[in-house]
């Protein structure tokens, strides 16, 4: 999903489109998670950079890559990143596994104009295969040295203390527990898209 809502030479049609990738499948199945699950074909955005790449006066793109398995999670996300006045790209993945290809390019993830590296991980913990912590021991220890940078943000329904504890072990930069309240959880994701979309310096990493 891209969301753009800069007025700085950004024509309309750049910024108002969304796209969400549901990769639960392989190739390059692309659906909204809405009601009648509609294929959507790829979009890309005209006016914005990705971050990290900007300099020529184009608002910075910011991708987020979610890890999620509810899809009414997912469509959460993207109907709060849809309202946040940030340049924002959001890719999602169902498990750790996913988010595993994902990062190393595998199958279809190997096209990285189509799933491009992720600025921002947006993780929730309690998924089936590889859950959030096993993704976390593989990236901070195993993933390609230049995506350890990665900030991770948990976003999970648990708040037990020794799942914030284990987290933080394995490097996460932010812990938030989901809120039960919709309005209160989509303003905390728009918060979420505008600190890291607009204020935060993210590392670079790109392969070199």
């Amino acid at each position: 999903m891209f969301r753009c809502e800069k007025t700085r030479k950004l024509s309309a049609a750049a910024c108002h489109y969304g796209k969400v990738l549901w990769a639960i499948q392989p190739m390059a199945t692309r659906r909204s998670v809405g009601k009648n699950n509609v294929v959507m074909p790829a979009q890309l955005s005209l006016d914005a950079e990705p971050s990290g790449q900007s300099g020529t006066g184009k608002a910075e793109l910011t991708t987020f890559l979610l890890v999620e398995d509810d899809p009414n999670d997912v469509l959460f996300m993207q109907q709060a990143f849809n309202q946040a006045p940030a340049c924002i790209r959001l890719e999602a993945v169902s498990d750790g596994l996913h988010a595993m290809h994902y990062l190393e390019g595998l199958g279809p993830y190997a096209n990285r104009r189509t799933y491009p590296l992720p600025n921002v991980i947006l993780l929730d913990l309690k998924m089936p295969r590889v859950d959030g912590f096993g993704f976390l021991e593989w990236l901070r220890a195993k993933a390609p040295r230049e995506h350890r940078l990665i900030p991770v943000l948990v976003m999970s329904s648990s708040a037990l203390p020794e799942d914030v504890q284990r987290a933080y072990s394995l490097g996460v930069n932010s812990y938030l527990v989901k809120p039960v309240d919709w309005y209160e959880f989509k303003e905390r994701i728009k918060a979420i898209g505008i600190y890291w979309g607009e204020h935060v310096k993210k590392p670079d990493v790109r392969s070199g």
